[in-house]
């Protein structure tokens, strides 16, 4: 692909031959063409000088560069640490302490001693040799988002290390970044951070800092946004390198391909052709999916929105600013737009699809409605603990963190086996349906289902134990707590309500409990520290199930409500809970019917609705007192 504007493309022409002598009577003269040398040779002579030579011709080229209005590569970097983990790597790689010390904490400080307490513990992390760590990173950053993160981030800042004292191992580092990035051959199933920075980011900072051969530079450089051009294009039908990790790392890619184009713009290339824009544009979108309100995050701890606007228009700039895009941004709280402007538009304006789900990154983002704040939630599955998070009315998060399963037998934990494995996928108008399975000890497999009833606003958690041994079963379920979110249990009945500082009020319905508390049982709901926990057991039986409904609005608290648990009928005979199990739920006027089996799937009746499927939801008809289907699973052959 040619990325060389005309105006340089005499900088990559080989040099001229004398002209031929043919047309003259004489005899041609041929003379070999002058080979520029690979940028691996030039970098080794310019790291042959002193280190402050070097750094210093280093520190002036970067100086050189023409960033767009508002925008740095400090900015960048800060604004891609939305984690722990991200923080502390670009604290050891040079960044502001002062700035991500809320970001290592995990937490926003209001007083100064809070302040100083987490500006104390980003400093504890500097009793580590960086020249150490700067070797590690190089050797696992392919493998390693945040290793990556930390190179790329090191890189940019060698002159400032340079010019402390004892730091001449930076010349070894170097020259062993030029050889790990000839030497580079990405796995496209790893995060695309790794890429794009072995790939594209550092061959292009490199030549432009070393002072190459201008021939030489524009031959990396074409080469690096070749790479770069592929990895863009790539997303449109395979996002899961971008979307890892639960799409924590998602900002930091498109934070590297803006560095990139910096440095592309630097030494004249072309500006992205249409198959990049709209890739670039795509990407966004993802963005705006895996964004709260405010702008910030979701699924990580940090609440404090970045000033990220110039960097988010530096991104729009660079594709066609298509409207879809553009609105989706605005409303998620990211873009440069007017969000009420788009909320009054998105009749004429075609928004992106609602919810995306990847499976190779494993992890889902759904929501309700593009122009409503709450009624969203993430899911990240790729690990051996799934990491969720749910907005409630007004966008504030009222479930964050690892929702973890406990499993024991007689007392015994059995340990998981494994991650979390996909087995059904499902998405409508109507609902978005997730569910996964782990197996715990060599005797039960728990199958955890994410349900968000997108026009009833609610969601519905649930985990099933399936067991082939008989014996005294438990099964513990912990659901995380926003940070200001506490549980509030109701006294006669087991519902409650989850409250946050903003005054949100969610409507939480363990739907496997009796509604009176006078009932016997031997589950419960209840706040333990800063989670939910969801607890059942069973004697003699080897299956049992817990769902639990949340509402994501705070309209249904202020109606009346009440759920029953329904008779599932076979072949004339009542089944047992371990067998099969339904429930009915009633919030206001509107009512709905769920089942789920937990053996082998028949034809089973409740409430008159006949199924075979492993699990079904409904909505009953005020007008015919019928049931709309909302969503029915199939049994496997």
């Amino acid at each position: 692909m040619d990325w060389i504007d005309p105006r340089y493309a005499v900088a990559t022409q080989p040099e001229a031959t004398e002209l031929s002598r043919e047309k003259k009577g004489k005899k041609k003269k041929r003379v070999s063409r002058r080979k520029g040398k690979p940028l691996s040779t030039q970098v080794t002579a310019a790291l042959a000088q002193p280190l402050d030579v070097w750094t210093t011709a280093y520190d002036h080229a970067l100086g050189r560069l023409k960033w767009p209005s508002g925008c740095s590569s400090e900015a960048t970097f800060l604004w891609s640490a939305v984690m722990h983990e991200q923080a502390e790597v670009l604290v050891r790689a040079g960044m502001s302490a002062k700035k991500l010390s809320a970001i290592v904490s995990e937490g926003t400080a209001s007083t100064d001693q809070q302040k100083a307490e987490q500006l104390a513990e980003v400093v504890g992390l500097m009793d580590q040799s960086l020249e150490t760590l700067a070797f590690e990173w190089l050797d696992s950053a392919d493998a390693y988002a945040h290793s990556a993160l930390a190179i790329a981030a090191l890189a940019w800042h060698l002159p400032e290390h340079a010019r402390r004292p004892a730091g001449d191992w930076l010349t070894q580092w170097s020259q062993a970044v030029v050889d790990r990035i000839c030497g580079y051959q990405p796995d496209f199933d790893e995060a695309a951070i790794s890429h794009l920075v072995l790939q594209c980011e550092l061959p292009l900072l490199i030549g432009v800092a070393t002072a190459a051969s201008k021939r030489t530079i524009l031959a990396e450089a074409s080469r690096a946004m070749d790479h770069l051009a592929e990895h863009l294009e790539r997303s449109e039908d395979h996002a899961a390198p971008w979307l890892m990790h639960g799409a924590t790392y998602l900002r930091a890619s498109l934070a590297s391909v803006l560095r990139c184009r910096v440095l592309a713009n630097s030494l004249g290339l072309r500006k992205w052709y249409p198959p990049q824009q709209k890739a670039l544009s795509g990407l966004l979108k993802h963005a705006a999916r895996w964004s709260r309100p405010d702008g910030t995050q979701l699924l990580v701890a940090g609440n404090t929105a970045p000033r990220a606007k110039s960097i988010w228009e530096a991104l729009v700039k660079q594709t066609r600013s298509p409207k879809p895009m553009l609105a989706a941004m605005a409303l998620s709280g990211i873009g440069t737009g007017n969000r009420s402007h788009f909320r009054k538009k998105t009749n004429v304006v075609k928004l992106p699809a609602l919810t995306h789900y990847c499976e190779d990154a494993a992890g889902v983002c759904m929501q309700s409605d593009w122009r409503q704040k709450g009624c969203r939630f993430a899911l990240d599955f790729s690990d051996t603990e799934i990491c969720v998070e749910a907005l409630g009315p007004k966008g504030k998060p009222v479930i964050v963190g690892e929702w973890t399963a406990h499993v024991e037998l007689d007392g015994q934990a059995q340990l998981q086996l494994g991650e979390w494995g996909e087995l059904c996928w499902f998405s409508d108008g109507d609902v978005d349906y997730l569910e996964m399975e782990a197996r715990y000890g060599q005797h039960a497999r728990v199958q955890r289902q994410a349900v968000l009833f997108r026009e009833d606003r609610m969601l519905l958690m649930a985990d099933a134990l399936l067991c082939d041994q008989p014996g005294e079963w438990s099964l513990r379920s912990e659901i995380p707590l926003a940070a200001d979110a506490t549980f509030q249990p109701e006294k006669k009945t087991h519902e409650g309500t989850i409250l946050t500082s903003s005054g949100a009020r969610c409507l939480t319905l363990p739907l496997f409990l009796p509604e009176w508390r006078r009932q016997v049982t031997s589950g419960g709901l209840k706040q333990e520290g800063e989670n939910l926990v969801v607890h059942n057991e069973c004697v003699g039986e080897r299956r049992l199930y817990m769902p639990v409904l949340f509402s994501l609005t705070a309209t249904h608290a202020k109606q009346a409500f009440t759920w029953r648990r329904l008779t599932v009928g076979e072949e004339l005979r009542i089944v047992g809970p371990d067998e099969a199990t339904a429930f009915r739920v009633q919030i206001g006027a509107d009512q709905w019917l769920l089942y789920r089996t937990l053996a082998a799937a028949t034809r089973r009746t409740a409430l008159g609705m006949h199924t075979m499927a492993d699990f079904y939801a409904g909505r009953f008809d005020a007008d015919d007192g019928e049931v709309d289907t909302l969503v029915e699973v199939e049994a496997n052959a």
